[in-house]
This record gives C-alpha cells, structure tokens and sequence, in this order.
C-alpha cells in the first residue's frame, strides 16, 4: 500500500480510502433515502470544470439508487441543469443568483473583494448568498422531508443554517478548502494582491468556524483538506472519499501525434490552474524546447486572462474553452500537471490516466493516488526536472507508451463510480443511524 510523506504529512491514497474506510456496506446500506443536493451551479455532464463533471456523474450514480433533488443557483451564464439529469431527479429547481445578468470587470471584482474583506466575510460566500435560495431550502426540508441535506463547496454551507439540527443529517463536500488555498496565495504573491489573499484567508477560517456547527459530516478529497478542515470540524466527523471519473471503453493513442505536444487543461479561474500554466510557459517549456525544437505546448481551458491569451505563439497554443477535451488529449503526446497549489484530487489526472496517456506530474497533483513514481506517472516538482522528464518523454516513445499503458491499468484497477457511491452512502447511513438513536 503506497503513501506519501511531505513535512511529515501522511496522504491517504484512493485505494486504502476505498478498501479500508469503507470495507463493507452497513446492513441498512441500500435503503432507498432521500437527498437534498446544494449546488451553487446547474450540474452539467458536459462541465468544463473538473470537479463540475465529478459532481454531475455522482448525482447521475446516486439518482439511479436514491431520490434526489437539487436546489440549484442559476444565472452568470451558466446553463440549464443537464436534461439527463432533470429526468433522472425527483425535483430540480434553479433560484437565479442576485445580479446574475450581469458581466463585471475585473477592476469592479477587485472593488467587490475589498468591499466584502472590509464586512470580515469571503468575496465568494458573497456572490452564492441568496434570500430566495435560503427560503426555498427552508420549504423544501419541511415539505419535502429529505434525509440528507448536501452541501457541495464550502461556500454552500452558509445554507445549512436553514437545516435545523436534527430535520436532516447536514453533509458538507468540501472540495478545495478556501482558508487552506488563500494562505498558500498569500504566501507566493506579494504586493496589495498578496495582503488580500492573506486578509481574505482569515475571513475564511472565521466563516468556517461560523458553519462548522451546522456540518454533521464532511467530506474531503485528500488527507491535506482533512487537516484543514479539521482545524473547525470535529475529526471523527470528517470522510475522505478521492473522487473518481468515468472510465473510457478504449485508451486514446499513448503515442500522440506529430508535431509533438505537451498538454495542460485546467480552468484558469482557479488560480493553481494558472500557476500552473504560467510555469509552463514561463520556464518548463523553455527548456524542453532547447532540446526538442518541434514541440509544441498546448494550454486548454475556459477563463484565459489576457497575459496568458498573449502568449500564444507558433509554438504555444491557448486553446481556451472547448466543447471536448478527448480530441487534444488524443493528439498530445504528454500530458502535464505542474500543480503546487492547491488541494485535493485532480481531476486533469485521473482522466490523463483513465486515457492512457503519459503523465508528468508535481507531488502535489497526485495527492491522494496511489500511483508510482516511473511506473504509471512521473513525478517531478522543480521546473528544470520536469522538463527533464518532459524531454525524456518526448524523446522516447516506448518509455512513453509503457507509462501510458501502466497508468490506464491503474485505472482501471482503480476508478469506479460504485465504489464512490458505496463511500458515500456508508457517511449517510451512519448519520442517519446516529439520528435515529440521538
């Protein structure tokens, strides 16, 4: 069984998550419940976000043994909840966020931080705030009478407020925790952008604390979000269930296809995403191209700010949103992950893996995967090293093929959407077995 040391933390890995904490249903395990689901967006099958998709594919596992019902924030130009899941759901509802027609600059956004930082609460806690929502919640847990009530992102635990405590088991996904995050920002940026990271970071920490009450149980990505959310959370409250993606019928081509290509995907509004990017483009990629001369790097993702649109060049493609993402995973002859921000699991790599494709990855992307370093990933963390590992890569198509193929076994050994489910509704049964002795 694999695990990772860093600074002497310990990182529970996919497997031991999936066999151990949850080695066998509880007897009660396949009672049908009832699930009130808090989206601060329409789920979507065809997310462009990663853990968008990820949320979407459980609701759509969870519908076909449960009933399910979502409460929604629309508006800001996201789309309509997937038909696919409409129909699968007992009850979809969308409440239109306040100002959501509305396009803001990112001067206006810098105004809104600064003016929210000042009233001691998180800019993003703001914009997911909603008397409507707030009020219709309070409806439904009394009209509808659901189980479980599902906070997804810490953001939306504000709403579990409105739950009183003992009405439903109140869970919280916490997917990327924002105090955990901020402190990382504050600690890489300087300058006004730097002090805010820092000042919005305690906001943070106190809105958690102001929530954690409300939470029966949360749930995290990685043994580092299980830190820091236990830093408010009770721990033997506190679930690690890594999540999973869908396993392609067939691996795209391991080889790629010429020009050789190195590609990054990720949204660019989630600033590890743009780290990582930048570090692509401002020192990794510089040295691979001293030494392959026709490669090219390609950057796929919504939300590209100007400075990085502006890079693009001959040999530098910012591709920036797309409607599928399998076609330039299919010609990419590496995949990268740079990360150094940021928690949980990443999503970019489990599809990388799940497709058959070579992976290079920082310590940091992997967190959580049981993968081996120089058998189903390469891991490398400075930037001179992975674009040693990069040009290793590109220079050697076996090598490059064999990790492919490795990395796809794993997957496939791996990934599985009922084990995730199976997780999950181990964390309801026992909040519900501990309500109903309570």
């Amino acid at each position: 069984m694999e695990a990772r040391e860093e600074r002497g933390l310990r990182t529970a890995t996919l497997g031991e998550v999936m066999s151990d904490a949850f080695p066998d249903p509880p007897p009660s395990a396949f009672r049908r419940r009832r699930l009130l689901l808090l989206l601060h967006a329409p789920p979507r099958l065809d997310s462009r976000h990663g853990g968008g998709k990820v949320v979407a594919r459980r609701i759509q596992r969870l519908s076909e043994r449960h009933d399910v019902a979502l409460l929604c924030l629309g508006g800001m130009g996201d789309a309509a909840t997937d038909p696919s899941l409409r129909g699968s759901c007992a009850l979809v509802e969308e409440i239109p966020r306040a100002g959501s027609g509305t396009r803001s600059s990112s001067a206006s956004r810098l105004l809104r931080r600064v003016r929210s930082i000042a009233r001691g609460s998180p800019m993003l806690t703001g914009q997911v705030s909603s008397n409507s929502y707030r009020a219709r919640l309070e409806q439904l847990v009394t009209t509808w009478k659901p189980d479980i009530v599902q906070a997804e992102l810490g953001t939306m635990a504000q709403y579990l407020a409105a739950v009183p405590k003992g009405k439903a088991a109140r869970v919280l996904v916490e997917h990327d925790p924002g105090s955990l995050l901020l402190e990382e920002l504050a600690r890489c940026r300087g300058g006004l952008t730097g002090l805010l990271d820092l000042v919005d970071a305690r906001a943070w920490a106190r809105y958690e604390r102001r929530v954690a009450p409300n939470v029966d149980a949360a749930v995290v990505f990685s043994e580092r979000d299980r830190l820091a959310v236990a830093r408010h959370v009770d721990p033997s409250r506190i679930y690690v269930i890594p999540p999973v993606v869908d396993l392609p019928a067939q691996p795209l081509d391991p080889y790629g296809t010429r020009p050789p290509s190195i590609l990054f995907v990720g949204m660019f509004l989630h600033r590890p995403n743009l780290d990582a990017a930048e570090r692509l483009v401002g020192s990794i990629f510089p040295r691979v191209r001293q030494r392959c001369d026709d490669v090219r790097l390609v950057l796929v993702g919504a939300n590209a700010p100007e400075a990085l649109l502006a890079q693009s060049a001959s040999d530098v493609v910012v591709a920036g949103a797309v409607t599928d993402v399998v076609p330039f995973l299919d010609r990419a002859t590496v995949v990268a992950a740079p990360l150094r921000l940021g928690s949980g699991v990443r999503v970019k790599v489990l599809e990388a893996l799940a497709a058959g494709k070579a992976v290079v990855a920082s310590s940091r992307a992997v967190e959580g995967l049981d993968v081996v370093d120089g058998e189903h990933v390469v891991l490398a963390d400075e930037d001179a090293d992975f674009a040693a590992a990069v040009v290793e890569l590109l220079k050697d198509p076996g090598r490059r093929v064999a990790l492919a193929r490795a990395g796809r076994g794993w997957a496939e050994r791996k990934l599985g959407q009922d084990a995730e489910v199976r997780a999950y509704e181990s964390v309801y049964e026992t909040l519900i077995e501990l309500k109903r002795h309570a």
